[in-house]
C-alpha cells in the first residue's frame, strides 16, 4: 500500500503553509485521530508525552501526532487493557424500539436524501448519505435527541485532505467542515430545525454496543424525549491495509420511545473467556442458541430483522442482542 503520503507529511509538517485552512485541517485530523484511537495506541501517547518546539503553532505542532494516529488504525488492538484485569460488571439492558432502519453497505441504489436541501446534499460523503436516510425514515421531522455511533467516521474524507496538505495543495472548507465525526447529527439537525441535544460515539470494534448504551442511558434519564441512535461506517481507506475487526458497512437506526410499537431489544454485555472468542468469520451458532457473527453492526441486523438472538465476541467481551415483544 502506498503510504508515502503520511510520511511526507509526517517528515515536513514545519514546512507546510501556515495558512487558517491549513492549520484547522492538521488540528482536525488529530482531534479525530485522538478521538477514534484514545487510549488504544502507545506510539500515541508516546507522542502526545514528548517536548515539542514552543515555536510551532500549536496546529502545526499537532500534525505528527495526527499522522502517527492514523498509521495506529491497522496496529491498535480494540482493547487497551484486559476487560478481565479490571473484573468488567456484567450489564442489562432493555431498549424500547420505536422503528428501525437500515441500509445495506452492498445496495446498488443511491440513498434518497431529498430532504437536505439541494447545496448542502450535492457536498454528502456516501457515508453521511446513508446515515441521514436512516435516520429520516425513523423520525422525519418529530424532535429527538440523537446519537450518532461510527468506527472510523469520515476518515476518507481526512484522509482525501491530508493528501492535499502532503501535495501542498489548498484544503477545502467544505471538505474541513464536513470531516468531523459529528458532521451528520449537525446536518440532520439544521434540515429538520430540531435543537435536540446530539452527541457522537467512537469505540472500535465495539461502537455500535456502547452506542447503543448510550443511547438507553440517555432516554433512561430523560424518557419523554425519544432517543435516535443512529449507526454508520465503511472501511477504511486501503492506505491504511489490514484492519482487525474491520467493519462491514452500511447503516442501521433506532429510535427508543416510550411508546414502542414495534418491540424491544434486551441488550447484555459480559465477560467471555479469551479461548471461546474464536476468529472473525461465517455467523455460527453458539451453544446459548444465539447466532454469532464477525460484526456487531451484523449481529444486531440478525436480531431486528428476524427476531432471534445475536451476538459478538472478542477480546474478553460478549455482546449480546435478543428481541422481545413483550419486554418491560
Amino acid at each position: 500500500m502506498d503510504t508515502s503520503f503520511l510520511d511526507d507529511l509526517l517528515q515536513n509538517t514545519r514546512h507546510y503553509s501556515a495558512t487558517k485552512g491549513a492549520r484547522s485541517a492538521i488540528h482536525r485530523t488529530d482531534c479525530q485521530g485522538r478521538l477514534t484511537n484514545q487510549a488504544r495506541s502507545p506510539v500515541l501517547h508516546s507522542h502526545a508525552s514528548r517536548p515539542v518546539d514552543p515555536g510551532w503553532n500549536l496546529p502545526i505542532r499537532a500534525a505528527p501526532l495526527a499522522v502517527t494516529a492514523l498509521y495506529s488504525v491497522r496496529r491498535s488492538s480494540p482493547f487497551p487493557v484486559s476487560t478481565r484485569e479490571h473484573h468488567m460488571p456484567d450489564l442489562h439492558w432493555t431498549i424500547p424500539v420505536g422503528r428501525w432502519s437500515s441500509w445495506p453497505a452492498t445496495s446498488p441504489a443511491a440513498p434518497d436524501v431529498g430532504f437536505i436541501e439541494p447545496i448542502v446534499r450535492r457536498r454528502l460523503s456516501t457515508l453521511s448519505k446513508v446515515a441521514l436516510k436512516v435516520a429520516h425514515d425513523c423520525v422525519a421531522q418529530e424532535p429527538a435527541r440523537v446519537v450518532f455511533a461510527s468506527r472510523h467516521g469520515e476518515l476518507r474524507r481526512t484522509t482525501d485532505i491530508l493528501r492535499s496538505i502532503s501535495a501542498g495543495e489548498p484544503v477545502s472548507p467544505t471538505a474541513f467542515s464536513l470531516s468531523v465525526l459529528n458532521a451528520m447529527t449537525g446536518v440532520f439537525g439544521i434540515a429538520r430545525g430540531d435543537r435536540s441535544a446530539a452527541s457522537a460515539v467512537s469505540a472500535g470494534a465495539q461502537t455500535l454496543g456502547y452506542a447503543l448504551l448510550e443511547a438507553y442511558a440517555q432516554f433512561a434519564a430523560q424518557p419523554d424525549v425519544p432517543v435516535l441512535l443512529v449507526y454508520a461506517d465503511e472501511p477504511a481507506d486501503l492506505a491504511y491495509g489490514t484492519i482487525e475487526d474491520e467493519v462491514h458497512g452500511g447503516a442501521i437506526a433506532v429510535l427508543l420511545d416510550k411508546d414502542a410499537a414495534a418491540g424491544h431489544v434486551v441488550c447484555s454485555l459480559t465477560r467471555a473467556d479469551e479461548e471461546a472468542t474464536g476468529q472473525p468469520g461465517e455467523p455460527r451458532t453458539a451453544p446459548s442458541g444465539a447466532t454469532s457473527f464477525p460484526t456487531q453492526s451484523q449481529a444486531l441486523l440478525h436480531c431486528l430483522e428476524t427476531g432471534q438472538p445475536a451476538r459478538w465476541q472478542r477480546a474478553g467481551a460478549l455482546w449480546h442482542w435478543r428481541w422481545d415483544e413483550r419486554a418491560a
